[in-house]
């Protein structure tokens, strides 16, 4: 996989580097091509950069939806949904936070939607696996005619795959 940022953005995926991202700034906390911090310093405070401005992750295909990868800060979300699901889902619809490891494995959240009802969670746990990332949980199944949870595990929403747009 060709890195799409300076830096191998995709440190994660290939399995080479571990940081750890504040969420609310996009700033890296810690991680091997920084430089010594001292305690509670992030690099925001240094004049190093953490991603080119603008920088969303990298797209994703996802069930005939286009989504977006950002393996620092641990999240998947929407780009452009498909339009059977574009009820309960728009762009940058939260899909997955978690936490991406050096050797490549995500652990996290993610979530089921349904239009006019809040997001389930559910834990999940993948890998990602060249230009593939695969994750499975315990998904919660829905009341059709309301928004209850009424059981969990199995389903389509059990395993994600997601292919690297461009190549499929």
């Amino acid at each position: 996989m060709a890195a799409a940022l300076p830096g191998d953005a995709r440190c994660c995926l290939t399995g080479r580097q571990h940081h750890e991202i504040d969420l609310d700034t996009g700033a890296v906390k810690t991680g091997p091509k920084l430089p010594d911090l001292t305690p509670g310093q992030s690099s925001a405070s240094l004049d190093v950069p953490t991603r080119p401005a603008g920088y969303q992750g990298v797209t994703y295909l996802h069930n005939g939806s286009q989504v977006l990868v950002d393996e620092r800060a641990g999240t998947i979300t929407y780009e452009v949904p498909m339009a059977s699901i574009r009820k309960s889902v728009s762009k940058v619809t939260l899909l997955f936070r978690g936490t991406v490891r050096v050797n490549g494995s995500f652990e996290g959240i993610a979530y089921v939607l349904k239009a006019g009802c809040a997001s389930a969670p559910y834990p999940v746990a993948g890998w990602s696996k060249g230009s593939t990332i695969t994750l499975k949980g315990s998904a919660p199944h829905r009341d059709p005619h309301s928004c209850a949870v009424m059981a969990r595990g199995g389903g389509a929403h059990s395993k994600f795959t997601f292919v690297e747009y461009g190549d499929f």
